[in-house]
This record gives C-alpha cells, structure tokens and sequence, in this order.
C-alpha cells in the first residue's frame, strides 16, 4: 500500500477527538514522526506516525548492505493505529523534541538524536504550574544538562583543581551548563571539548562522526583514568591558547542571516543580512546546532520560529519568526522580527475578529489590479 501524507494531514485537521486523531494517521509513513494532540476539553495524546515492516528488533550486523537483503518484514507493515500511543498521561504534560521514541514492537530505527531537549523540558515542566509564562522560558532555555555530565566525568579523573590550574580549566569547572552568549564558561568548555576529543580518540575519529555526549560519555566511563588525565591536561593547555580570540560564547557562536542567493560569489554578500551573537547549543531547548570547532562559526541548524496557543482561548496566540512575515526579498517586513527572535519575545495574534480589529492598527487590504 502507497504512503498518503496528505489524505492523513487533511483527516487530522478534520479529527474531533483523540481515536479519530490516531486513526487519521494511519496512512502517514513518510518521515516517520511523533504527532502530539490537544482539545479544548484538555485532552493531550501522542501518536507514532510511520508505517514501519515487522521486521526482527535486532539491529543488522552491517547497515551498508544491497537492496537484495533486508527485505525481511515488509510483505507486514504496522501503523499509527498498531504502534503504542499515548493519551491523558498522569504527568499532565507531554514532552517531545526529537527524542528517541518509546520501545515498540518493531523496531522503528537504530540512530537517533539524544534525550537531551526532551529531559531538560520535562525538568523544566516538573517544577509546578505550566502556564504560556512557563512555555515561554522552556522555548527560550540553553541549558544542556549533559555537557556538564561530560565536565563532571572528567573532572572526577583530575580532582580537586590545583594551583597551577589554568584560566580554561578555572572556567570549565565554574561553569553552569548554561549556553549564553554572554558565558564565559561556554566558551571555555567548547573550546576544550574540542581539543579534548582529538586527544582522548588519538585524533582517530572526526568529531562529527560522534558528535554526542551520550556516545562519549560511555567511553569516559570505560576508560583508564589516566587516559582521561592525560587527554584532559592536554586539552587545557591546548585550548588555552584560543581562549584570547573570543569573549565570551556569543563571540564564537554566531547566527548568519541571508537570503539563498548569498551563497553566490561575488555578490552573495548583497544577500547576507546579519551576523549576531546567538545562544544555545546543539541540544538546548533553544537549539543552535555546530559542529565541534576552536573557531568562530555559525549555527548550521536549530530553532527558526516559536509558537505558543492557549486551546481554551482563541486570541492567547504568540508567534515569533527568525526572519519576517514577508518573504519579499528587502521588503519592510523581510527581517523585522529578528530584533524580537533574538530577546525571546512574541507577537501576540488574536484569531476573533473583533479582537484583531481592536488590537491592530494597520490593515492590508489586497484589491485586483487596474487594467493598464
């Protein structure tokens, strides 16, 4: 049976409670992923969309393999409606951000991003009352509690910090966890991370191969402790001749603002609109994705808009863009919204008209052309 990702979209907005929902996305394969509900009941749910083949749990022993093997499993595909699903949890909330999904009966795949962003909201939203304030602080936060698991694992091998200590180790030792433009401690703890990981893997391993704290964690944990000293002492004195180039974090991580048509050479640079500090990190709530790098760089992927709804109210809407609302290249509203992106704040959209029409003193009206 072919895949239908747009009949299964058009039956979701058509649901009226969480079982037609689940069923709608029985045909939607194609990119498998979570889908989360809510009604102005205060209902929630999350719903495995992918059709997947009963295939065998096990991972197979090679994952560059040729199209004759692995055929095992697709002659019986399981759905939205078969998979496990999730509804009214005791929790009261529902966090989801690209995390690993739940155990299924089949496997649905063998790589996946880490739980970071998904734990760090769930610490977030364990606190108490969860309210649009609450939501705005989880979308705005950059702190990656597994960097510092990474920090702390190292420094168990060194101990107590001593007098000799340099500038970087100072800084990564006081460091919060927090991805700041304005942290020192960031910047330090990248910097050494990286020099660190071409000591520690014998510069065997290109960091992008593993870039995840999970997957070097465990190597931490598995080797000798004076393996981690040594790499550690090196990776301090290495990094401590970067540390004069940047500030703070912002001054190494940057955000680069252009249309497509800047990458062209020699007047790609008409197209490029901004060049600011940005906060985050690979796997903060607020992400910034880059690789590992002792160099001035720009977030490659991550957060480009922020949406919050009050069910119960139609005009409790707040939206933000990394751009604008026009994509008319140059136009008044092509980057207007960057200021707003950068602090955290929102626009705040009214959906009854009265509303609107109270709220907002401007108007667009759109009117045929005159004939010429």
């Amino acid at each position: 049976m072919p895949s239908d990702e747009i009949t299964a979209m058009l039956a979701v907005n058509r649901a009226r409670n969480f079982e037609e929902f689940r069923s709608a996305l029985k045909g939607f394969s194609v990119p498998g992923q979570n889908f989360l509900y809510a009604d102005i009941a205060g209902n929630i749910g999350q719903v495995l969309g992918v059709r997947l083949p009963r295939r065998p749990a096990a991972p197979p022993a090679d994952f560059i393999r040729d199209g004759a093997v692995g055929a095992e499993g697709w002659d019986d595909l399981v759905d939205a409606h078969a998979l496990p699903s999730i509804e009214n949890p005791a929790e009261g909330y529902i966090a989801s951000a690209n995390n690993r999904p739940t155990d299924t009966a089949v496997p649905v795949g063998w790589f996946f991003s880490p739980n970071d962003r998904m734990e760090r909201m769930n610490a977030l939203l364990e606190r108490g009352r969860i309210d649009v304030d609450t939501l705005k602080q989880v979308q705005f936060d950059v702190a990656m509690p597994s960097a510092i698991a990474i920090r702390d694992r190292v420094i168990a091998r060194l101990g107590p910090a001593g007098a000799d200590a340099g500038e970087v180790e100072r800084l990564v030792r006081a460091w919060d966890g927090r991805y700041e433009t304005a942290s020192r401690g960031a910047r330090a703890f990248e910097l050494f991370l990286h020099r660190f990981r071409a000591a520690f893997y014998d510069g065997n391993l290109s960091p992008e191969l593993f870039d995840t704290n999970g997957m070097l964690g465990a190597d931490l944990d598995a080797a000798p402790p004076e393996r981690v000293r040594r790499a550690a002492s090196a990776a301090f004195a290495d990094a401590g001749g970067d540390l004069a180039r940047f500030a703070a974090w912002g001054d190494m991580h940057r955000l680069g603002l252009q249309h497509p048509l800047g990458f062209l050479p020699l007047i790609g640079g008409r197209y490029r609109f901004g060049d600011h500090p940005i906060s985050g990190s690979s796997n903060t709530l607020m992400k910034s994705a880059h690789g590992s790098t002792n160099e001035r760089h720009t977030a490659r992927y991550g957060t480009n808009a922020r949406h919050i709804s009050d069910l119960a109210d139609p005009d409790r809407n707040w939206f933000v863009l990394m751009g604008g609302q026009d994509g008319w290249l140059n136009s008044a509203s092509f980057l207007d919204q960057v200021p707003l992106f950068l602090q955290g704040a929102y626009v705040e959209v009214p959906l009854r008209i009265e509303t609107a029409r109270r709220t907002f003193p401007h108007k667009t009206r759109l009117a045929p052309r005159a004939p010429q």
